[in-house]
């Protein structure tokens, strides 16, 4: 049974974009709180300050600014700022727009470079030439080694981007698009551990509503309670910042909220999180419309910088596959590194419109940089049972670490493994598995999940003429008429086509 992102449980983790494009977005804009007001004089940003002042160079004035700027501390930096925009100082796009910003004056961002409009290999020579080039420059710019380890990171090059983002993190250990980029490596890593590490260890994280919803939604992964939603709850509410500077921050508090299955406190937060939202909180307000009404959401008129997966789970929930897989398509694009769009895509290939060989051909793009990815390996094992392909398939499910596989995704694969066996003539041992697919969802409270398993264990029986397969046919679509997924519409029409 091929699986799709809307199955797994969906957490407000920081997006990583090139910094360029992080810093057009305004989510690296000071809040209207100090972020390190708690810090002794002798901090890091005074030593910032420090250097720039004893060395007024290009290179000290750049590193200075975007710190001073990110931690809400322009003012310090308007010295620097003015060397910047100086018709000779051989400043980089992106400094001259920091520094129109602490001086508040209009300045275009001219393009550096961007992720190209397609993901492939050869397309991303161009870029980290430049931005190595950049790098001997430039040795203390921390952004230019962010972005080379987001680039090493989407050709799959994890020990290179491990070791430039260990330096930009060195370089920059305060500066939230640093440790937001440092947090979204880790959790791609799948090490939530190092990743809740960096921010416990770090000051800024009990005072910027950015990273303290960061921490919260890594506490989840790891299934732990933060100690920061009191605080972050008293922010949100206290009305006392600018909505789209705690609108990850809301969403977060309310996916708590809906975990302990207050629905209630979980609505009025996500309504929060979408006055001003940036694409993460809408996308993740979307996905909550799953288990939780959010009044007028798909009413609004919203446009938030590289919107692809919102949009993408919004068509997707309308039951607009064509469109839903175009804008899955613009999400790769956004964050070619994530494992998210390619399941997206590989669901509605094989199961909204059947075509497997598509489905393959996007899986096997993604698994050259997530190879054991057991969700993608799982519909990858669909897809090849329905292409008649069995002895591959039963290679690809066992291949699958288990260990590292998602509750959803474990019942998919029981479901899948179920499938193999129907295809290889064993009804029996296909149909135990399906069964139990439908015991594991059902104890999951995983209801859409259940109502999958028995559909598609329904259309085995009746390939197989079982005579029990009108019985079991009647109760999957009863099932699933009670799911508000509309490609549930898809299979049961399916489903009622087969005739014994």
């Amino acid at each position: 049974m091929a699986t799709n992102i809307e199955n797994t449980l969906r957490r407000i983790v920081p997006r990583w974009r090139e910094f360029k494009l992080a810093l057009q977005s305004g989510e690296l804009d000071p809040t209207e709180t100090r972020l390190v007001s708690a810090l002794p004089p002798d901090s890091f940003i005074l030593k910032k300050k420090e250097e720039w002042t004893n060395n007024r160079t290009l290179l000290f004035a750049t590193d200075f600014l975007g710190v001073a700027y990110v931690m809400g501390y322009p003012e310090l930096a308007i010295d620097a700022a003015k060397f910047v925009l100086e018709p000779d100082s051989g400043s980089s796009p992106v400094a001259k727009s920091i520094a129109a910003k602490v001086l508040r004056i209009p300045t275009p961002l001219e393009d550096s470079f961007q992720t190209p409009t397609f993901v492939d290999r050869h397309d991303l020579i161009e870029p980290i030439r430049r931005l190595k080039k950049k790098r001997i420059n430039q040795p203390r710019n921390a952004f230019v080694w962010a972005d080379l380890a987001r680039l090493y990171t989407i050709l799959g090059l994890q020990e290179q981007a491990k070791k430039a983002m260990q330096i930009a993190y060195y370089l920059a250990p305060l500066n939230r698009y640093i440790i937001r980029s440092a947090i979204r490596l880790e959790l791609h890593l799948n090490q939530p551990e190092k990743a809740h590490y960096l921010l416990r260890k770090t000051e800024t994280t009990k005072h910027d509503p950015w990273l303290m919803a960061t921490e919260i939604a890594i506490n989840s992964i790891l299934e732990k309670r933060s100690k920061l939603i009191k605080k972050g709850m008293k922010i949100v509410y206290s009305r006392s910042i600018n909505p789209f500077h705690i609108c990850e921050l809301s969403s977060a508090l309310a996916c708590e909220e809906l975990s302990n299955g207050n629905s209630k406190k979980a609505k009025k937060l996500f309504a929060i999180s979408v006055q001003k939202p940036n694409d993460n909180a809408l996308a993740q307000a979307i996905w909550a419309t799953k288990f939780v009404t959010i009044d007028n959401l798909f009413e609004k008129k919203f446009d938030p910088i590289r919107g692809g997966e919102a949009k993408a789970l919004q068509t997707l929930f309308e039951g607009k596959w064509k469109k839903s897989l175009e804008n899955s398509h613009s999400w790769i694009l956004d964050e070619p590194f994530s494992v998210r769009p390619y399941v997206q895509i590989s669901f509605l290939h094989s199961d909204i419109f059947e075509d497997y060989v598509s489905s393959i051909e996007i899986i096997e793009s993604a698994l050259m940089f997530v190879p054991r990815n057991p969700t993608l390996l799982n519909n990858l094992a669909f897809d090849l049972i329905h292409l008649d392909k069995l002895k591959e398939a039963k290679k690809v499910l066992s291949s699958i670490d288990l260990s590292h596989s998602s509750l959803a995704t474990k019942i998919c694969l029981l479901a899948t493994s179920g499938l193999l066996e129907y295809r290889l003539g064993r009804p029996i041992e296909g149909r135990k598995l399906y069964q139990t697919a439908i015991q594991f969802a059902y104890k999951a409270s995983l209801p859409w999940l259940k109502a999958r398993a028995m559909i598609y264990l329904a259309r085995e029986e009746l390939l197989a003429k079982s005579t029990d397969a009108d019985n079991l046919r009647n109760k999957a679509i009863n099932e699933a008429l009670k799911q508000n997924d509309p490609s549930f519409k898809l299979l049961i029409r399916r489903l009622k086509k087969l005739r014994l």
